[in-house]
């Protein structure tokens, strides 16, 4: 049975005995990539994992790490009153199954513009 442990990652970061990963929750400071590294260890050696991890702004639809006019033309389409279609999940910032108000509410502080960095 193998031990784990975080041997680089963002702070909080714990790692169970299952090697499952968690404690970390994301802020807008943490936009970017960042590098998790974890051992495990058993009575024959060890082994280090390493993956990078990808921070976005849930407002950059297109994964382009700014909030801009193209990103508010996906919201913009899928305004309506009615149930979130599935391609506009995205778009449901606030996760109540509705592209309204409430969620360009969740998208105006983010917008900063193309080109520079999410506001959220």
């Amino acid at each position: 049975v193998p031990t784990w442990s975080v041997q680089q990652g963002p702070p909080g970061a714990v790692i169970s005995a299952n090697g499952l990963l968690s404690g970390w929750t994301p802020t807008v400071a943490d936009l970017g990539e960042h590098t998790i590294v974890v051992r495990a260890e058993n009575s024959e050696g060890s082994d280090d994992e390493s993956w990078v991890v990808r921070v976005v702004s849930r407002a950059d639809f297109d994964l382009d790490d700014d909030v801009d006019q193209s990103d508010f033309g996906f919201l913009q389409a899928c305004l309506s009153d009615a149930h979130a279609a599935s391609a506009c999940d995205p778009a449901d910032l606030n996760l109540d199954d509705y592209v309204d108000g409430a969620d360009f509410s969740l998208f105006a502080p983010c917008m900063a513009g193309a080109n520079r960095p999410p506001g959220c």
